[in-house]
């Protein structure tokens, strides 16, 4: 049964690429189909095996229906190799992703067209146990007539379904270019063609569902669960889109809103664009369809075109082999095939040879796969000159233009056709292996690909699969690590970890709805001897062509670009690991593999993959995502500080805020970032740049501190694409994605990404550009201190002003060493302070941080004083503090830079000196200092405790006019007798680890006595006074010593 069960298989995929319209006319695979189908027939015929007569004649009838079929198709061979073109190019899918002005929700309807993938009855026991090698009974062959029937009826409904999609397609695609992006009062007449499109969806959908249900019949009979059919979950997901669509266009939703996409470039995107359209001395530019009209690919006369920008340098192994260069047309003549573009697309054809590129021939070898296998244009899409169907044309007169995708945007790379051939007339650059004919498509990718390097040279010094997807795709590109501990991190750097786990998911996830190009690359830290002898690469790229997770286990199915050196673990060909049962479940002939030729094509299981590949490279379509916004930057060097360790401020930055509709449905955001490369990078110069994207719930305002309010921590990677994902939540509706760099080393440019499946708002955050201003100062070694020390006042102090009636949003975000820890704080009043209290405090930056304070908030219309602290005292440093809001900025000198004249005290006060206020009654004994002056003038007066006793003494300083040279007895620091002058604080004593201070006028000629006393009685108590004035003093009693 299971024989037979395989030529029906084999017979179902010959019928299915026969009778499809819109495949690809593979005349050569059609008629391979049916021959392998009518062997195993014949096979089974001679095998003697008891056979009903109802079996033998089905077997018969097949075997006399299909060997005519095939004869014609041989008579038809010819014709379809001359011609070397699609049966039929008008496929609609093909046209919605090449028209930007398809919705996007349109574009994502694709119609799977490979039913031998989707209808696949899986008929065998998982366990096998009741499958024998003959076939007997009435029961038996009415089971597989049944069987047979079903597995028909399966396939008829999908092909009614996919042409059902298909015509819905065409007919939304129709109705949305007669209707404007903001058409939101359509006419009776566009109702109606609404109506008739959602009519179409539902008639595929009707399809679809009819399927599924002998589908959903298949697997019960054949003991699978529903759920676990990825083909299952494929064509329910289907139906869901469809009728997605449908509640679109009943809501009124003729077109998608995603209009970011086309926005208009800015006057600095486009410098930015020209700067990265510079790679050496070679210019590539964007990619604009005008550029490859039909006269683009004409010549003078009938001279073939030579590119001007010159031939590719040959490679060292070239130059062994080189003998000319040479026209595919006498390359063709010698090797007696018929030019063409392309006859087969294929990953099985690509082969690698001279060049070292193969992560780019891996990565053709996987678009080539996902072409084949989804009949989507992917690889032939790109090359140009094309006929009006999309097929891209071989040009007698040399010149094509192919399209990929660097620095942010597709580019144009304008190319000959001429390519470097042996004595022999072999190529020894890349191509196809293909017997009839000498396909172009692979050699001329490979040769504007290594043109648009910037170096021209077939020396390809190394990329990776990732990046040279995306270069041959634009789809989105991503990298996964298993986690061996070591990548990166002899750059302190290191990568994201993913578990093994979820990798295999998401690599399975993709292979199911062929949303996902993969590759992956063996490890560098496998020995060279033990690489050797599983018959790897070290640091070689391979293709992933196929993923399964079977009852036997997970395993995936490679290429290795040079069409030899396969894999020789378990599971190798030659194997014992490998099982009837294995093979079956992975459609795997490993008996007749045993005997073909090494192809690089092989099966390896889970186990062995995460030992040997250290990363994988996912490169995701990005017509998953309805909505996309670009933008494309320049990040200056000298914008902030080169490492922003402390500070993000300055730093790229940008406003996403998500819509209610993907918060509801937790929508995934891919945001990519690339940064664009220069020649260096591109001729395999390590780059030190080292970039990522953080993402902050900051409510849209600026970041200034890049660790607090984190959503997403980026790791920083020299890969130029670097990409995050994120799940929109309600928590998060306004979110800033921040640019960042480690050791900022140069200016760059790059391109900024966002990719959803929902709605968003997306733009630069900007500056309002008015009222920025910034000023500079500095500590000096006397002063800088945190409010818990005395010497506080001594920090540099700014009067701050805001006019008018309404209060503003201000900003001032000091900078400084990293070695300082410093605040920044406005306090009401617009005088020096010596302290801080929360009665007086309006705006602060918080609690001291390294380098950077931020204080940000809402000033009502007065005066303020503004200060700039650091935490220990002594400490020295320049500062800078930019301001954003119309503020006037003034600094407030310290007394002792006021005025001319300085003077200092130091004392004790002992039992007979330090005998407390006047509530004691001898406040006129303790110490004080007597001084005359000459002239009229201003004192300022500060008082302050020194030693471990400063904290806990409440203090004064009082100064009277002596009369007579006497001081009165009865003399207080309250009141206005005994000739008080002025006293700190209005004569209340004071604990003030600041000290307390006094500012008064004095009369010429005239005798003072500054009285220094504590409130309770005190002994052994050290003080300090400093008096400012702008006049001469002369001490009478006390020793008052001139310092300035």
């Amino acid at each position: 049964m299971a024989e037979f069960d395989r030529a029906f298989n084999l017979l179902d995929q010959a019928t299915t690429l026969d009778s499809d319209p819109r495949g690809f006319p593979n005349v050569p695979e059609i008629i391979s189909k049916y021959r392998d189908a009518l062997d195993g027939f014949s096979s089974i015929l001679s095998s003697g095996a008891p056979l009903d007569a109802n079996v033998r004649n089905l077997i018969q009838e097949n075997i006399q229906k299909y060997n005519a079929r095939v004869e014609e198709l041989y008579q038809q061979l010819p014709v379809a190799c001359a011609e070397a073109k699609l049966v039929d190019d008008d496929v609609q899918e093909c046209r919605i992703e090449k028209d930007d002005s398809v919705p996007l929700a349109i574009a994502n309807l694709v119609v799977e067209e490979d039913w031998e993938v989707m209808a696949e009855a899986k008929d065998d026991d998982p366990d096998g146990s009741e499958r024998g090698s003959s076939i007997s009974g009435d029961a038996d062959a009415k089971e597989l007539q049944r069987r047979h029937k079903q597995r028909q009826e399966q396939r008829r409904l999908g092909n009614l379904a996919s042409t059902a999609l298909t015509e819905a397609l065409t007919q939304d695609e129709q109705l949305c270019q007669k209707v404007g992006e903001d058409d939101s009062n359509p006419s009776n007449a566009l109702k109606e063609e609404v109506k008739d499109v959602s009519n179409a969806y539902l008639e595929a959908a009707q399809l679809y569902l009819e399927s599924l249900k002998v589908m959903e019949s298949s697997a019960k009979d054949n003991n699978l669960a529903a759920g676990r059919s990825n083909n299952l979950v494929a064509v329910k997901n289907r139906v869901e889109e469809v009728l997605d669509r449908v509640e679109q266009l009943k809501a009124g939703k003729l077109v998608s809103s995603n209009n970011n996409d086309k926005k208009s470039l800015t006057k600095e995107e486009i410098e930015v664009l020209k700067i990265s359209s510079r790679i050496g001395t070679k210019t590539f530019m964007p990619f604009v369809d005008s550029d490859v009209n039909a006269r683009a690919f004409t010549t003078l006369g009938e001279q073939e075109y030579e590119d001007p920008d010159g031939l590719l340098k040959l490679s060292d192994s070239q130059k062994r082999h080189f003998h000319k260069w040479a026209r595919p047309s006498e390359i063709a003549q010698r090797q007696r095939k018929h030019a063409c573009m392309y006859h087969t697309i294929s990953p099985y054809t690509i082969k690698q040879t001279l060049v070292t590129d193969c992560s780019f021939i891996a990565s053709l070898c996987i678009a080539a796969s996902y072409e084949r296998r989804f009949r989507k244009r992917l690889v032939t899409a790109i090359i140009y000159p094309q006929n009006k169907k999309g097929t891209p044309l071989y040009n007698e007169c040399g010149k094509y233009v192919v399209k990929l995708w660097l620095n942010g945007v597709a580019r144009r790379v304008i190319i000959d056709d001429r390519l470097p051939v042996d004595r022999n007339y072999n190529l020894i650059c890349s191509h196809t292996t293909n017997n009839t004919h000498l396909e172009l498509w692979v050699s001329l990718l490979e040769k504007a690909f290594l043109k648009l390097t910037g170096a021209m040279s077939y020396a390809f010094p190394g990329s990776n699969s990732g990046i040279d997807l995306y270069s041959l795709t634009g789809w989105i590109p991503e990298r996964l690590y298993f986690g061996d501990g070591k990548t990166g991190k002899s750059r302190g750097m290191e990568e994201h970890e993913t578990p093994p786990e979820r990798i295999f998911q998401r690599l399975n996830s993709a292979f199911s709805f062929g949303d996902c190009l993969t590759t992956a690359s063996v490890s560098e830290h496998i020995g060279e001897a033990e690489a050797e002898s599983v018959g790897l690469v070290t640091q070689h790229a391979y293709g992933i062509l196929d993923v399964k997770e079977v009852s036997s286990g997970r395993f995936i199915f490679m290429k290795n670009p040079w069409s030899s050196k396969g894999w020789k673990g378990r599971f190798s060909p030659h194997d014992g690991n490998w099982a009837e049962k294995i093979g079956r479940e992975l459609g795997y002939d490993y008996e007749k593999a045993r005997t073909c030729a090494d192809t690089g094509l092989f099966w390896i299981c889970w186990d062995d993959f995460k030992k040997y590949f250290t990363s994988v490279h996912l490169n995701w379509n990005p017509a998953l995502f309805k909505y996309k916004y670009t933008t494309h930057g320049y990040w200056d060097k000298n914008a902030g500080p080169n490492n922003d360790k402390f500070c993000v401020d300055e730093n790229p930055q940008y406003i996403l805020i998500p819509s209610e509709e993907s918060i509801q449905r937790k929508a995934t955001f891919y945001i990519l970032l690339t940064r664009h490369v220069d020649l260096n990078e591109q001729r395999g110069n390590e780059s030190n740049d080292f970039l990522t994207t953080f993402v902050y719930n900051n409510n849209g305002r600026r970041v200034i501190y890049p660790h607090e309010n984190v959503v997403v921590n980026g790791i920083f990677s020299s890969n130029p694409h670097v990409l995050i994902r994120l799940d929109a939540s309600n928590r998060q509706k306004v979110l800033n994605l921040i640019l960042r760099q480690y050791k900022k080393q140069r200016s760059i440019t790059y391109s900024l990404s966002v990719y959803c499946t929902s709605n968003f708002s997306f733009g630069t955050l900007q500056d309002k550009g008015v009222n920025k201003f910034k000023l500079t100062g500095g500590w000096n070694p006397s002063g800088g201190t945190s409010g818990r020390s005395g010497m506080f006042f001594q920090n540099p102090q700014y009067r701050v002003e805001v006019s008018g009636n309404k209060p503003i949003e201000m900003s001032a975000t000091l900078k400084t060493n990293p070695q300082l820890s410093v605040n920044l704080s406005f306090v009401k009043g617009g005088k020096r302070v010596d302290y801080i209290t929360k009665d007086n405090e309006v705006v602060s930056s918080g609690d001291y941080r390294g380098a950077v304070a931020a204080a940000r908030g809402k000033l009502q219309p007065g005066v303020y004083t503004m200060i700039a602290s650091t935490w220990n005292a002594g400490e020295t440093g320049q500062f800078v503090i930019n301001f954003e809001g119309a503020l006037k900025i003034a600094e407030i000198k310290q007394e002792k830079d006021m005025m001319p004249h300085s003077y200092t005290w130091a004392g004790r006060w002992t039992h007979e000196t330090g005998v407390g206020c006047a509530n004691y009654g001898r406040y006129a004994e303790n110490m004080r200092i007597e001084f005359e002056v000459g002239s009229a003038g201003e004192i300022f007066g500060r008082l302050g405790v020194v030693g471990s006793r400063s904290r806990g003494i409440a203090i004064n300083a009082s100064v009277f006019e002596m009369r007579d040279g006497m001081l009165d007895s009865r003399a207080s620091s309250v009141g206005k007798t005994c000739g008080l002058v002025g006293s700190s604080n209005e004569g209340i004593y004071k604990n003030a680890s600041g000290g307390v201070t006094f500012h008064l006028r004095v009369k010429p000629n005239a005798r003072y006595a500054c009285v220094v006393s504590t409130f309770e009685p005190e002994t052994g108590v050290d003080f300090v006074l400093d008096l400012h004035s702008n006049v001469k003093l002369a001490s009478v009693v006390g020793g008052l010593k001139k310092v300035k």
